[in-house]
């Protein structure tokens, strides 16, 4: 700190301002004498105590109405509200006649508001940088969800290229990252629609590491798109709107628009000021309800499950079940389980990584359920005819997740996956419900039926209800009541098998 100090203390701590940064920190922020370290101004700074008694005052001394009333306190708070407009717009040196003002609860509600209300179509793109905050990654669904296409892509910038003048600026590129496309198949055989739009996003500055984006991306990106997404997918699209994430890079150096006029630009007040701030809240808060419901059921069949074959039914001698499908089941309630948690920490935390484990769990149960639906439904028990069934299955979905976790997220192929082997299982428990003669077959056909139509939710998406209940929130929620009738029907063949083995020893014994 001396040695800072020694060489830069001329120009720290605003030596030309009315207070100095130690006078600042000893009058406004007193609260850090306490022995508090505060270093997360990248995610909100600290407000001081003479701003809080500033606002404090002000809601104590003044009386503010409905900004949309027709009273005098009504018509004052509707000249403060465009006054704070103005000021934001200046801040930004953007003109009031290209830009307009949105007052959100906060910087993830405003991309959310840009998912929603753009104008996805099949033909459109989404482009977003690797270095963005999770955010602004939730926007990717909504274009998805309208068949558009989806590229995390990484910036690589050179001062000159040979041949280039050294006054036309930075060489600038995109280069896309093969493992974060989604639904970009249909772009290499044909011409994009010259009238869909398209959405490229970056940050100004990266709240993790810092880095600052060249601003230049943004006139690139609506002029000279071609040149700059050149041996891209998306170099044939052409109409582009660009998105700035200025949340944290508007706290010391924020966009100039009249340079720089991208379409949409978020910020975030707490940021700045550390006060007032909105309410956090889950992106998805019924599929991380109804998951973790999925996760608990499944828990409580596979115990229930446990306690039926070691505590209520007869044992061999040595102390195993008389079942002989006991260690599929406790295999299948693990993987269940794993994929429900996987499911809740993505639907509550879309990342890169939480994705990629949520998918990979869900193709690993369904794999399995595959196998056991046919070892069960053929009633296969000989070793050697389980190994021959297992291993091709189990080859493909250990190739699957491999190929989605390592070579392309394929958002199409997965569903394509996944629905097969749901749609190869439900038919394989039907066809033996109907022949079996099983005493609990009714419970397989409930499964079997509302599993069916549950699943046309996962194939037919729509919007979320109301923001929170959409077709897939849905397809949990139906999931749950259905793991409590099968888990009782597994209960119920273990019981079946039980009594139909030992009448079976009792016979070979007399």
């Amino acid at each position: 700190m001396e040695e800072f100090l020694k060489e830069f203390g001329d120009y720290y701590g605003y030596p030309d301002g009315p207070k100095s940064i130690t006078e600042i920190r000893e009058t406004e922020f007193k609260r850090l004498d306490q022995g508090v370290v505060y270093l997360d101004h990248a995610g909100s700074t600290l407000y001081s105590e003479l701003q809080m008694e500033n606002i404090f005052n002000d809601f104590t001394s003044s009386v503010y109405g409905n900004p949309h009333s027709q009273s005098d306190i009504s018509s004052t708070t509707s000249e403060i509200i465009a006054d704070a407009r103005r000021q934001v717009l200046e801040y930004f040196n953007a003109s009031p006649e290209d830009y307009s003002c949105v007052f959100t609860s906060g910087a993830t509600a405003a991309l959310k508001i840009v998912g929603e209300t753009f104008p996805w179509t099949q033909d459109s793109n989404f482009v977003y940088t690797m270095e963005n905050h999770n955010s602004v990654l939730g926007i990717r669904e909504y274009a998805l969800g309208k068949g558009a296409s989806a590229c995390a892509v990484d910036i690589e910038e050179a001062a000159n290229q040979p041949g280039q003048l050294a006054s036309s600026g930075p060489f600038i590129k995109v280069k896309p990252r093969a493992v974060q496309t989604r639904n970009t198949s249909k772009l290499q055989n044909e011409e994009s629609r010259g009238d869909a739009c398209n959405l490229f996003a970056f940050p100004s500055e990266c709240n993790f590491t810092g880095l600052r984006f060249n601003l230049d991306l943004v006139n690139l990106i609506k002029e000279n798109n071609e040149a700059i997404l050149e041996g891209t997918p998306f170099a044939k699209s052409k109409r582009w709107m660009v998105l700035i994430d200025a949340a944290k890079g508007c706290a010391t150096q924020p966009p100039n628009l009249s340079e720089f006029p991208a379409d949409f630009v978020v910020l975030s007040f707490y940021k700045l000021f550390g006060y007032p701030t909105g309410l956090g809240a889950l992106l998805e808060p019924a599929s991380v309800a109804f998951s973790v419901l999925n996760l608990a059921m499944h828990f409580h069949g596979w115990l229930s499950f446990f306690i039926t074959l070691y505590y209520k039914l007869p044992l061999k001698q040595d102390k195993t079940a008389y079942y002989e499908y006991v260690g599929l089941w406790h295999m299948y309630g693990l993987l269940s389980m794993n994929s429900w948690f996987w499911s809740a920490v993505f639907h509550s935390r879309d990342v890169d990584l939480t994705e990629r484990l949520d998918y990979s769990s869900a193709i690993a149960v369904l794999g399995f359920s595959l196998i056991l639906a046919i070892l069960r439904t053929f009633d296969v028990r000989v070793e050697a005819a389980r190994v021959m069934v297992s291993a091709p299955i189990l080859a493909f979905v250990t190739t699957h997740i491999l190929y989605i976790n390592f070579y392309k997220l394929d958002y199409g192929w997965n569903m394509i996956v996944c629905v097969t082997m749901g749609v190869a299982q439900l038919l394989l428990w039907a066809r033996w419900a109907a022949v079996s003669r099983h005493p609990s077959s009714w419970k397989l056909w409930v499964v079997v039926v509302a599993g069916g139509l549950a699943m046309l939710l996962e194939i037919y998406d729509f919007p979320p209800y109301k923001g929170y209940f959409d077709a897939h929130s849905i397809w949990h929620a139906i999931t749950v009541p259905l793991t409590v009738l099968w888990w009782s029907f597994i209960r119920d063949d273990a019981e079946f098998r039980t009594c139909s083995l030992l009448k079976k020893s009792k016979t070979k014994a007399k």
